[in-house]
């Protein structure tokens, strides 16, 4: 039953289409804007906001890339996002220095797979 009920779950959050999966990655590029602004700032709870959406939009992009079945893809955006759930965990607690390094380290990876061109295999 627990199968069944998994299976129903993912099934029903659909996979985007390369439109969507193109505007999502517009939709990141502002969140990077919403983060470099936050750490400016040092503000913790928009810092936070900001890494919790880029993760979940990172897991969508894991989620898309695995239907296409380019592992090494997926592996970077699960790297993606994992940083920005550590990058949200560590606004919540105002620790701004670790967010910088995780920042750069989330953007390294972003940057490693769009040097891929994915979109063109």
């Amino acid at each position: 039953m627990k199968t069944f009920l998994l299976l129903a779950l993912l099934l029903q959050g659909s996979v985007w289409t390369a439109d969507e999966h193109k505007a999502a990655m517009n939709d990141a590029s502002d969140l990077q804007e919403d983060i470099r602004d936050a750490l400016g700032a040092t503000a913790g709870d928009k810092l936070s906001e900001a890494g919790l959406k880029m993760e979940a939009l990172m897991g969508k992009t894991q989620a898309y890339w695995a239907a296409k079945k380019q592992a090494d893809v997926v592996t970077l955006a699960e790297t993606a996002r994992a940083l920005a759930k550590q990058l949200a965990t560590e606004g919540k607690a105002s620790q701004f220095d670790a967010a910088a390094k995780t920042f750069a380290d989330m953007n390294r990876t972003c940057n490693a797979c769009h040097d891929l061109h994915p979109e063109k295999r």
